[in-house]
């Protein structure tokens, strides 16, 4: 089969292998070319060796033995920013409480401190403990330590109580 085109005669296979051609070039220029890669992150700020989970947090559970009405201290743990830029965090040291008779007693009172010291510090000698949360920015390659009092109260009964320390970042606000 044959059909005029500008005014020549033209046979109708030369045609669509013409309009073929056509749309395969078409189809391959929406791009030029496409760069795939594979990014791998390390984490920024490090607790001791936690590494920061799904959730987006560290949680690291330690166990104290102390006496009723004392103060007992945890061991110092660093909290470091790897990063190239400041780090804002945020650390939550919440009390220890119980129902009792309907009504949520503490039983064991949380504080912490977060230090900057060139050395682990002795946390029974720590000053500055205090109520959380503690939010804090850690500078660029900079180490902090946390310490946590835990106090429980005179009347608690003697036992096993664990509690969390939560540290998790903060969005870095621009």
């Amino acid at each position: 089969m044959k059909m005029k085109v500008f005014g020549r005669t033209v046979p109708a296979v030369a045609i669509a292998l013409v309009a073929m051609a056509a749309l395969a070039s078409a189809g391959l220029l929406s791009y030029y070319g496409m760069i795939t890669g594979t990014a791998t992150v390390s984490q920024s700020v490090r607790v001791n060796d936690c590494q920061i989970d799904s959730d987006h947090t560290c949680e690291f559970t330690e166990t104290i033995d102390v006496v009723a009405g004392s103060s007992g201290y945890s061991n110092a743990y660093a909290i470091t920013n790897n990063a190239d830029s400041e780090a804002p965090i945020k650390i939550t040291c919440p009390d220890y409480t119980e129902t009792q008779d309907g009504s949520t007693v503490t039983v064991i009172d949380t504080k912490c401190v977060l230090l900057a010291s060139e050395l682990e510090p002795d946390c029974s000698s720590a000053i500055g403990y205090g109520d959380g949360p503690i939010t804090d920015r850690l500078a660029s390659g900079a180490t902090k330590y946390l310490c946590i009092q835990y106090n429980p109260v005179i009347n608690a009964a003697k036992g096993s109580y664990e509690i969390t320390t939560i540290v998790e970042p903060q969005p870095t606000g621009g």
